[in-house]
């Protein structure tokens, strides 16, 4: 198994389950609940206890959610369209072309910019579909439907300092 791809184990569906508590208990506005800490808890406790790749996919998952909670606005500090390679979308097309999951939620991420919300959200369901996460994959599926009615959408006027 590649440095880059992590093991599917119990410890990291779990922290998915736990991310996605995580996440629906702070949209409720229960940032300061005894059941947010004791979820944080239990995450931070779990991270420990992952591996690189597995940190690092569940990073990636964690900033692909807070997306959504944007509402699929980019980070601040994203990079503008233009700074996007043409080497970063043909790798992007290569990761969707093989199936290469975890390469092509890497490649979203950076080409993002240049990527249209729903495709994201579409290609991110894909994935996790895939990687036979249902929970994701209906999370990301069900902001299609939402970006159809206009109500959400990405500016690509953020900004992130280039690598």
């Amino acid at each position: 198994m590649s440095a880059n791809v992590p093991a599917i184990d119990d410890g990291y569906r779990r922290y998915v389950e736990l991310l996605l508590q995580h996440r629906h208990l702070l949209s409720q506005g229960r940032d300061e609940s005894p059941e947010t800490e004791a979820v944080g808890d239990e995450m931070a406790g779990l991270w420990e206890r992952l591996d690189e790749a597995q940190r690092r996919s569940l990073a990636g998952l964690g900033s692909d959610l807070r997306w959504v909670r944007r509402g699929c606005h980019l980070p601040p500090k994203s990079w503008r369209p233009e700074e996007v390679t043409s080497g970063e979308l043909q790798a992007l097309a290569q990761a969707e072309k093989e199936n290469d999951w975890h390469g092509l939620l890497h490649y979203l991420r950076l080409c993002s910019p240049r990527i249209p919300p729903a495709r994201l959200a579409s290609l991110r369901a894909s994935v996790w579909a895939a990687l036979q996460f249902p929970q994701l994959a209906s999370r990301f599926g069900d902001l299609i439907a939402v970006l159809a009615t206009g109500s959400a959408s990405v500016t690509g006027s953020e900004r992130r300092p280039a690598p």
